[in-house]
């Protein structure tokens, strides 16, 4: 049984091996916007792979642009502008296909990201969390990539939904930074390169976890 990280979740020996190759692209075309349907579609494929914990990193991610960590100086309304509109889609359907959602970042905009999904997504916004490089949590055992902000993020939501059981196979991390992949495939946690000049081949990326 998969346990969270500070009781070895992400960092126990025990791989998923079938997992460990980094789903990425080396040819790419140039593809045209995704509509509604074919991310509904992807966010089907998601939960019958049995993925119910999403955890996604948010610049170059979840947003088309990195803020480098620095102060946002513009409107909230302006950085929801950059959320690429897949994740627009992906978040509300992932959320009522029961599937548990976390932002993962090292950016320190923990407050600005917290209102950035408040306005696109006020219904339920306050059921994701956020985990950033502010120092507002810590996880034991848990030093390298995304894996102590998925730990945490994993007890906040066990905190407040009881019944679910998250595990490294039904874990999807989506992110930008290749390291991070590398780091919780090596880890048996299932993952998913996004590269920031070609975001649409998530979804055929997605297809190939079933």
């Amino acid at each position: 049984q998969d346990h969270t990280c500070a009781h070895n979740l992400y960092t126990s020996p025990l791989h998923f091996l079938h997992q460990n190759t980094k789903i990425t692209h080396n040819v790419h075309n140039n593809s045209r916007p995704k509509s509604s349907d074919q991310v509904r579609g992807s966010s089907k494929e998601i939960a019958s792979a049995n993925i119910n914990f999403l955890a996604l990193d948010f610049d170059l991610t979840i947003i088309s642009f990195h803020t480098g960590g620095r102060p946002w100086g513009g409107s909230i309304e302006e950085m929801s502008s950059f959320v690429r509109p897949m994740f627009r889609h992906l978040i509300p359907l992932a959320h009522q296909a029961g599937i548990q959602i976390a932002v993962v970042t090292f950016s320190p905009q923990v407050k600005t990201i917290s209102q950035v999904l408040e306005h696109l997504f006020p219904n339920f916004a306050s059921s994701i969390p956020i985990r950033g490089h502010d120092r507002s949590w810590a996880v034991e055992g848990c030093l390298h990539g995304k894996q102590p902000h998925m730990a945490s993020a994993i007890e906040e939501i066990y905190s407040n939904v009881p019944d679910v059981e998250i595990t490294r196979n039904s874990t999807l991390l989506v992110d930008d930074d290749d390291n991070n992949i590398d780091v919780a495939l090596n880890e048996g946690v299932r993952a998913i390169w996004l590269d920031p000049n070609h975001a649409d081949d998530f979804f055929d990326d997605v297809r190939q976890l079933m």
